[in-house]
């Protein structure tokens, strides 16, 4: 086995690989959505633009008076004459003038150019500051791929080649321009002419940013919410499984336990009982000097005796229901007092009640296991002061937590931070003699009938133990 290994943190591993796959995901969703938002709202934008273009282009053709609908795209792109449309020289010439006047009151507009069908542009018009059109002359590649295409009832294919056609030109410092084409169409459904369009459409582009910002902010907080849902109920699941494998420990420890309890008691009872009498029958007998050893003897018998009964008490299953009563917490306490008068003149101890205004309400447990629940913190403080000390007890009625609340504080050694982190565990003890099930059973006790307990303690400093008693009817 190596012991230098760690152990597996089931917690630890689920949160980082959890949140590095939920951030991968979140993030890889976020960026397609905004890509496609993106792509899809150009391509809206540039078939709406290249049905306003081909629209200007039909109704320019019929206030010209050409034979068809696509006379203008046909004498733009060089297909046919005027003579062949129909129309004058003087006509053809004022319909393109006022076809290219259209053309620069686009909004948005930095750059325009158009094409002929022989791929030569034959009209550009730019704003100052922006990107220039091509020149007369120019061919882009794209050219060829868009005069290879025939019309299909609508806009949207030819869109599909302006939107893998689009660039983003960046001009300036924070500011984009978007380039795409137009095809227009003869009477043959066959391109005629292109016209490029260079635009800065700072609305659309802001609109595009606001949505992608949008889903990168939906995206980012639906996964940091999966991710804490996911955490908090893998945590909770943790806690759970470690509560069930130290409640698995403890059951297997309190059988172990019950059955090295009831083989010691069987096997030893009787013979301690056997030595403890003959102690005390040799005392009338002895002499003085030989009488401390026979003390001595019923001493250790009586430790005895009493390690075997906390044994078999720790290793009790759950209590019947005879064991569950209503019990009146302030004559229990008195007498677990009462028990240790000797002990306190003994060692100058000096016990101080603090009693409540009004009396406190019945508890649910039983009599005798809660005697021994005071017996156990009570003498815990007495070993704490053997140099003397004060003992404070105080009792109340926490009536928003329907309890009853015992303080018992002495003024002792106190305990060390490590000490009380491990004070509930069993068969802990920083005592030379104590077997460390006294703070178990008293937790153990206090649980089975709704209560708890609390320590609170310093070196040096003396302990504080809170004891909770479930009351038996809920206060108002």
């Amino acid at each position: 086995m190596d012991r230098g290994r760690r152990p597996f943190n089931l917690l630890r591993w689920f949160g980082a690989l959890s949140f590095v796959t939920i951030a991968a995901a979140a993030v890889t969703m976020a960026a397609i959505l905004s890509y496609f938002l993106a792509g899809e709202i150009l391509k809206r934008h540039a078939s709406q633009t290249a049905e306003f273009i081909s629209t200007v282009s039909e109704i320019q053709s019929d206030f010209g008076g050409f034979r068809h609908r696509t006379g203008m795209a046909e004498l733009l792109g060089g297909i046919r004459t005027a003579d062949e449309l129909g129309v004058s020289k003087d006509t053809a010439r004022r319909s393109r003038e006022e076809f290219f006047d259209h053309m620069r009151a686009l909004p948005s507009i930095v750059s325009i150019g158009v094409y002929a069908h022989d791929r030569t542009a034959i009209w550009s018009y730019s704003k100052e500051g922006h990107v220039q059109p091509p020149k007369p002359g120019r061919k882009p590649e794209i050219l060829e791929q868009i005069f290879a295409y025939r019309y299909a009832g609508s806009y949207d294919a030819a869109v599909n080649w302006n939107y893998h056609a689009a660039e983003f030109l960046s001009v300036r410092p924070g500011r984009y321009d978007v380039i795409y084409y137009v095809p227009l169409y003869d009477s043959q459904q066959r391109v005629a002419a292109v016209v490029q369009i260079c635009e800065e459409p700072i609305g659309l582009l802001n609109s595009i940013r606001h949505g992608q910002m949008l889903i990168w902010a939906s995206f980012l907080v639906a996964g940091l919410l999966i991710y804490v849902i996911l955490f908090w109920v893998v945590r909770r699941a943790a806690v759970l499984i470690r509560c069930q494998q130290q409640r698995l420990v403890e059951s297997e420890t309190l059988a172990v336990v019950g059955q090295l309890a009831l083989a010691v008691a069987h096997g030893i009872r009787s013979p301690l009982a056997a030595i403890r009498s003959s102690a005390e029958l040799m005392l009338e007998g002895l002499p003085e000097k030989l009488q401390t050893h026979a003390q001595d003897i019923i001493g250790q018998a009586d430790r005895l005796s009493h390690w075997l009964r906390d044994l078999l008490v720790f290793s009790e299953p759950e209590p019947s229901v005879a064991l569950v009563e209503n019990v009146n917490i302030v004559p229990v306490l008195e007498e677990s007092v009462e028990n240790f008068r000797s002990r306190f003149s003994q060692n100058c101890i000096s016990p101080e009640w603090i009693r409540p205004a009004v009396d406190v309400p019945a508890v649910v447990g039983n009599r005798s296991l809660f005697l021994q629940v005071f017996n156990s913190i009570i003498a815990n403080a007495v070993e704490a002061m053997a140099a003397g000390g004060k003992l404070t007890i105080r009792y109340d009625m926490d009536r928003p937590r329907h309890c009853v609340v015992v303080d018992i504080a002495d003024t002792g050694i106190g305990m060390s931070a490590d000490a009380r982190a491990h004070a509930f565990e069993s068969f802990n003890t920083t005592k030379p003699r104590g077997l460390g099930v006294g703070l178990t059973l008293v937790k153990r006790t206090l649980e089975r009938y709704g209560g708890s307990i609390r320590v609170e303690s310093a070196e040096r400093k003396g302990t504080t133990v809170e004891l909770n008693f479930a009351t038996c009817v809920p206060g108002p």
